[in-house]
């Protein structure tokens, strides 16, 4: 009986710790030892999150982008033109949070001017007179319009700023209209219950789409060729959306994964270290 008290005690001290002659197992061993207990919390917490991932409704970002000045200006003093543009570009893009861009775009589009600054931002784009607005929204169609007028807003808070009036404007003003046009026939196409109806509407879309890339290329080759009545012009229009669907969901299923499995290796590493103190007792 002294025999076996004496091997119990030098496996476990006191307090209940392996002594050196017998070490609790290794997370290594015990994910071998027991392989189904660790990957039963991976799938699970991995098919949860995916069902989150799928249920959370998407959110939709449009994106314009902006020039300042001449993309590639001539002189002997090019150089320091560029710099000074791109300098601008990135004060431009952080006055996109500013009343006089925001409230403009609130009272056209009748959104509270909170939620108007929230779902808008801009980058500059690094080495270059350029700069983003992007815009999010519920749907493709919110987030194109957001983007759209927010566009027009920069140019004229940017032109007020710049002292220039008139001239482009106008012209800018008919790219707008143009844009809005073609979503509302893009809803009507989508209304539109088939048959007649549905070719008239198509036939609308197609017009509609035609008129808004033709304004933009005129408003576009306007402001590179005289310089335009604004510092900034339209690049790249907002045409288009973008949804968070796929990367957020490859997001949930990756967290899910990664404490499914750190919880996976400490059940066990429980359970082998359980099973270690019973036979050492036994």
């Amino acid at each position: 009986m002294s025999v076996h008290v004496t091997e119990a005690s030098e496996r476990r001290s006191s307090n209940g710790r392996w002594s050196d002659r017998e070490s609790p197992p290794s997370p290594f061993e015990a994910v071998l030892a027991h392989p189904l207990l660790t990957l039963l919390p991976v799938i699970v917490l991995a098919a949860a999150a995916a069902f989150a991932g799928l249920q959370r409704e998407p959110v939709f970002t449009s994106e314009a982008k902006l020039g300042v000045g001449a993309l590639a200006p001539g002189g002997g003093d090019a150089s320091g033109t560029t710099e000074a543009n791109e300098q601008l570009a990135a004060t431009y893009s952080r006055a996109i949070g500013s009343a006089d861009v925001v409230r403009p775009v609130a009272r056209k589009l009748r959104l509270p001017r909170g939620e108007v600054k929230s779902r808008l931002s801009s980058t500059p784009i690094a080495d270059s007179p350029l700069f983003t607005v992007e815009a999010t929204g519920s749907s493709a169609r919110e987030a194109e319009r957001l983007a759209g007028t927010t566009t027009g807003s920069m140019i004229t808070f940017v032109g007020k700023l710049a002292g220039t009036r008139g001239g482009d404007r106008s012209e800018l003003d008919r790219y707008r209209e143009a844009q809005i046009a073609a979503l509302e026939a893009e809803d009507a196409v989508e209304e539109a219950e088939g048959g007649a109806a549905e070719a008239r509407a198509e036939a609308a879309l197609e017009t509609a789409n035609l008129r808004v890339r033709a304004l933009r290329a005129a408003f576009v080759e306007r402001t590179r060729t005289t310089g335009g009545g604004t510092p900034v012009r339209v690049v790249n229009g907002a045409d288009g959306a973008s949804d968070d669907r796929i990367r957020k969901l490859r997001l949930f299923v990756v967290s899910g994964v990664l404490a499914g499995l750190v919880l996976g290796v400490a059940l066990a590493t429980l359970r082998a270290a359980r099973q270690q103190r019973r036979r050492a007792t036994a």
